[in-house]
């Protein structure tokens, strides 16, 4: 092969290798493409409570939503409370509803994520709504533990429901004492003493029944 012929060999090597490595890259800039935007897709729709469930949390009055009802509307209650939760755009209802609820639903991560809010959280409203949130939880000792600790909390409304929460626990009944010594606000003074009423409950003693003297005057 001439020295020209084989330069003209070399150059189109070059060429079809070049066009090789353009074509390889374009397919993987496409395939990239179309993952990011299918991992994008799937993240916004897991990112999106079911509107059933934020249609409840906002009519409820009173305690937060039995697990029933807020399984009924999500499919993935634990997920969605967790987002609401932690959506700044909703309005508080719905957010410390939602904290409310993950106690309702009751699952691992739901009360691992009400234990983190119990030790962390300083937003009081946030704080009381967890404490509401664990209070059927409190055959757990580190969950009894989190919430006596915010018996001592300088919010009325943090210390009142942690009292409230800690009503139904006769374990807890020292730590309430130890509470009643101090100056409370008037809403936590009024919810201790019914706590420690309800605490301090017991059957009642038997009593002898007395003899009557005509009994007695028939026995000598």
């Amino acid at each position: 092969m001439s020295s020209s012929a084989r330069r003209s060999f070399n150059s189109l090597a070059l060429l079809v290798a070049l066009v090789a490595l353009v074509t390889i890259a374009a397919c993987g800039r496409r395939v990239s493409t179309t993952e990011t935007q299918s991992s994008a897709a799937t993240n916004s729709a897991s990112a999106t409570p079911a509107p059933e469930l934020i249609a409840l949390l906002s009519s409820y009055e009173g305690g937060p939503p039995d697990r029933a009802q807020i399984e009924a509307a999500s499919s993935s209650p634990t997920a969605d409370l967790l987002v609401l939760a932690s959506d700044s755009d909703q309005p508080g209802s719905v957010r410390f509803g939602a904290v409310r609820a993950l106690g309702s639903v009751g699952s691992s991560q739901a009360l691992d994520h009400l234990k983190g809010l119990l030790a962390e959280a300083t937003d009081a409203q946030v704080v009381r709504a967890a404490i509401q949130g664990v209070s059927a939880h409190l055959d757990q000792p580190e969950l009894v533990s989190l919430v006596t600790h915010h018996l001592q909390s300088p919010e009325p409304r943090v210390a009142r429901a942690a009292v409230l929460a800690l009503a139904n626990d006769a374990a807890s009944r020292p730590a309430l004492e130890a509470l009643a010594e101090q100056e409370l606000a008037p809403a936590v003074r009024s919810a201790l003493d019914e706590a420690l009423a309800r605490t301090n409950e017991s059957p009642p003693v038997p009593t002898a029944t007395p003899t009557s003297s005509k009994g007695r005057g028939e026995r000598r």
